[in-house]
């Protein structure tokens, strides 16, 4: 995991647990074995850890309850402003509204496939998702999280939406997937072009300088 202080990736030193039982069932219905709340710390900045597990028969849900705003990495700087503007709103409102946080994340989305990925401008959001999926000339791990994406929560019902209309509900697990994504695609799409450029430049500055001598 990473620390939601400081970012670096950690294997949090482990303080207590407080067991937590007898609870009833949880929002949806089932019923819980137990909640535990663990409290851990960052070995690089010390600070404190707060986590909720919630046992049930067939899974165990995880979720950090402190601190309430957690780090995220800046937008990458080659990532078009626009699509960079909604990409940190959306880290900014994920932890106080993941359902806003996800919609403005497959705006994002929709704006790269669109201008970047060759999916056909003003088709729903999934159809896109499917054609870049489908197209030999995607990379296999772009595919890969688009494809994990579509198994996640109700993101087929979400792609589906109108992203200028109706907004659906979204848990916050699909809308961390959701943003986890977009950075593959920053990734893909921005980064790594501009590196590429980058690097091509300072060769053939460096080639003209040796030619000169």
């Amino acid at each position: 995991m990473k620390c939601p202080y400081c970012g670096d990736a950690i294997f949090s030193r482990h303080i207590h647990s407080v067991p937590m039982t007898n609870l009833g069932p949880d929002e949806n219905g089932r019923e819980m074995r137990d909640y535990r709340l663990y409290v851990d710390a960052c070995p690089a900045c010390d600070r404190q850890i707060i986590q909720l597990f919630a046992n049930f028969d067939d899974s165990v849900k995880k979720h950090i309850i402190w601190p309430k705003r957690i780090y995220r990495e800046s937008c990458p700087t080659e990532v078009p402003k626009d699509i960079a503007a909604d990409y940190n709103e959306a880290c900014d409102v994920i932890d106080i509204s993941p359902t806003a946080a996800a919609a403005l994340a497959r705006r994002c989305m929709q704006y790269i496939l669109e201008r970047d990925a060759g999916a056909r401008k003003g088709e729903k959001l999934w159809k896109q998702v499917e054609a870049v999926v489908n197209d030999p000339n995607t990379p296999e791990y772009v595919k890969g999280n688009l494809h994990d994406l579509r198994e996640i929560g109700n993101f087929s019902a979400h792609a589906n939406e109108d992203v200028t209309g109706q907004v659906l509900r979204a848990e916050p697990e699909e809308a961390e997937w959701t943003l986890e994504t977009l950075r593959t695609l920053f990734e893909h799409y921005y980064v790594g072009p501009a590196n590429s450029k980058a690097r091509k430049a300072a060769l053939k500055d460096k080639l003209a300088k040796k030619a000169k001598k």
